[in-house]
């Protein structure tokens, strides 16, 4: 196992949070909080970037988020499935919210992606771990499609929000410009 302070050196920390949506996870409610807990501290401690993954525990994660502090670097959540009426409450703490290929058949997560501030929006594809939608399997490829429904949500073009959403990551995982 690398150490965190051997090079090459992690750009974040994740995924963490919680999770109360799978039925049959072995590790109950007040365990999986006090790994987050934990993780947080790591986070703070390291002051690297949160990679966050959040299932049917948004109360309770922003609870613990703001009791227990975010590190200065940030983070993200990862696979943005909350309400719309949540957005700000996660880009108040400063997070960047993530949009999958969910965006492509949730008109929720359309309206939340226009509800992001442009600093803190990010795209990902989450494959393999993303279910497809209509049959279409989830790959790294599917990205164009994913921009595209966040473009057409925000009404700005493909190009731009590809190259919004890079420099975001660029910025928030302190990776040098392309």
């Amino acid at each position: 196992v690398k150490q965190l302070d051997e090079e090459p050196r992690p750009v974040a920390l994740g995924e963490l949070g919680l999770d109360h949506g799978r039925r049959g996870l072995r590790f109950t409610r007040a365990r999986q909080e006090r790994a987050f807990r934990a993780q947080l501290a790591l986070a703070r401690e390291r002051d690297l970037p949160l990679v966050l993954h959040v299932v049917q525990a948004h109360g309770r994660a922003l609870e613990i988020l703001r009791q227990d502090g975010l590190p200065r670097a940030g983070g993200m959540v990862h696979r943005w499935s909350g309400p719309v009426e949540l957005v700000g409450d996660y880009v108040g703490l400063g997070l960047h919210l993530s949009f999958s290929p969910a965006i492509l058949h949730t008109p929720r997560l359309v309206e939340a992606a226009r509800r992001t501030p442009a600093p803190l929006l990010l795209v990902e594809t989450d494959a393999p771990d993303a279910l497809p939608a209509g049959g279409a399997e989830i790959t790294p490829a599917s990205l164009p499609q994913v921009i595209a429904a966040v473009a057409q949500a925000r009404g700005a073009p493909p190009e731009a929000i590809a190259a919004l959403t890079e420099a975001n990551a660029r910025r928030l995982y302190r990776l040098s410009p392309a």
